[in-house]
């Protein structure tokens, strides 16, 4: 027997034709006598095509955007996030399908650049190129001669670093000196600073070793500009971080308490003593601290 017709989510009996505007049907094409195949509202339907005492279901059909519904999203690093695609696509991920999850995907892991000891190149994973030792480059970089072999790079202090590649020398704000370079023979220029005249604050870029022989001097370490006024412009003068060296305690004052802090420093030998700036701790530096302490900082 037919289910209740009452109960709308299961099949009904049509007995008067069912003739409403919201009705569909998708006939079947019976040839040139049949009505007209494929789906078809009830009103598009010439009336001897119109069922009745057929059994029918009622429903109701709201239109719904697939692409909205969540999958495995990889993301060219071998991870996987579960997102839609349009979310995937936009992430710069390759969806790979609306309801597969990650935990049945096997988002592929990329290779690059592998850079060996040996100056050779190969396209790996970066566990694989761990396993060889090797300086990963990052994934989907190409063994293409430019940033892989390695040599020797003059670091910003002067010292020098062997087996580095390119890139890694960039990074590190290093002069790269070449592929197959080693720090062995090789000659990195010393860096230049700031040179401070403490009695006078002039000021002037040299190396270390130059501003040593320069009296009343402090060198302010490599890189650093003879810049008084902190705009980032050098104009000669000392830069307004520099040391104030007659204010041997360092509280911010010139005062007598700077004298016996500087006493202590000379019977001591501690940093305090040296006030030419030549590396030692002598009786010159007594006079240098006056001159200092006379000019104020």
């Amino acid at each position: 027997p037919p289910p209740p017709e009452t109960q709308n989510a299961f099949p009904m009996t049509d007995t008067d034709g069912a003739n409403q505007t919201q009705n569909w049907i998708n006939a079947i094409d019976c040839g040139p006598l049949g009505c007209t195949p494929g789906w078809s509202s009830f009103q598009q339907f010439p009336s001897f095509c119109t069922p009745s005492g057929d059994w029918m279901i009622r429903a109701t059909w709201t239109s719904f955007d697939c692409s909205q519904l969540p999958g495995a999203c990889c993301d060219g690093e071998g991870g996987c996030t579960e997102l839609s695609q349009p979310a995937c696509d936009a992430s710069g991920g390759v969806f790979q399908g609306t309801g597969t999850t990650c935990a049945e995907t096997s988002c592929p892991i990329p290779e690059g650049a592998c850079c060996l000891s040996n100056n050779n190149c190969l396209q790996l994973t970066e566990s694989d190129c761990g396993l060889l030792g090797g300086d990963w480059q990052g994934g989907n970089t190409a063994c293409d001669g430019a940033i892989c072999p390695i040599g020797a790079a003059c670091l910003p202090d002067g010292s020098c670093i062997d087996g580095i590649t390119q890139l890694d020398a960039d990074m590190l704000g290093a002069v790269f000196q070449g592929v197959g370079t080693e720090c062995d023979g090789l000659e990195c220029p010393a860096p230049v600073g700031a040179c401070c005249v403490t009695t006078s604050l002039t000021c002037i870029e040299l190396e270390e070793d130059q501003c040593m022989l320069v009296p009343n001097a402090i060198w302010q370490g490599p890189g650093s500009l003879c810049d008084g006024d902190g705009d980032g412009v050098p104009d000669g003068m000392c830069d307004p971080a520099a040391d104030c060296l007659p204010d041997v305690n360092d509280d911010g004052t010139l005062d007598g308490s700077d004298f016996f802090a500087w006493v202590n420093a000379f019977s001591t030998g501690g940093p305090g003593c040296d006030q030419n700036g030549d590396g030692e701790c002598g009786s010159p530096d007594f006079f240098a601290w006056v001159a200092g302490f006379g000019q104020g900082c």
